[in-house]
């Protein structure tokens, strides 16, 4: 499952929360370049955890020439050389927030739809973000998501065996709650 959306705006719904290089402008919902230099698109994110893996997915549309690729947590995205959905999973290598567009020769086209979510490891998030720091799982609700805040997480079992589940409570700042049975998470 995936972690909230970290990138502002990745729709480009106003010309907002992006740092253009002279070659990008936003308009009608799209980014678009312009070929004429290799300059970059950036937007400042949540710091990336060294470790984790985030996926990073944009739309291409209206390609003429050059190629594009996304840079994140120290690690660059494969180039993309054609119209469509180009999704690629990295492993952060370091802590570096800055998402930008890096382009090996100049990029004619647009992009849009840019997505920036933690891939989270087996949990899924209801009402809250929910990630894995220090092998540990956090369940943040600072963001008022709504009521009932939680992580589930799907596990097969075996009738008539028996399992045995040990967790640490580390802190909490509300009501805590440990679930364990069958049925609607």
């Amino acid at each position: 499952s995936l972690g909230t959306e970290l990138v502002t705006n990745g729709d480009f719904a106003t010309d907002s929360d992006w740092t253009k290089g002279s070659n990008w402008s936003i308009s009608s919902g799209k980014a678009i370049a312009d070929g004429s230099s290799q300059g970059a698109l950036t937007q400042t994110l949540a710091t990336p955890f060294v470790g984790k893996q985030y996926l990073i997915s944009y739309e291409i549309s209206n390609y003429s020439s050059g190629n594009i690729r996304v840079y994140y947590g120290g690690v660059f995205t494969g180039f993309s050389t054609s119209n469509g959905i180009h999704s690629q999973t990295i492993t952060a290598t370091s802590t570096d927030a800055l998402l930008q567009t890096s382009i090996g020769s100049p990029f004619n086209g647009s992009i849009d739809n840019v997505s920036v979510k933690e891939v989270l490891q087996d949990w899924t998030p209801v009402n809250a973000n929910v990630y894995l720091l220090n092998n540990q799982l956090v369940v943040d609700d600072t963001a008022n998501l709504g009521s009932d805040s939680r992580a589930y997480q799907t596990i097969s079992t075996t009738s008539g065996k028996t399992y045995k589940l040990n967790f640490d409570r580390i802190s909490t700042t509300s009501l805590f709650y440990l679930g364990v049975g069958s049925g609607n998470p």
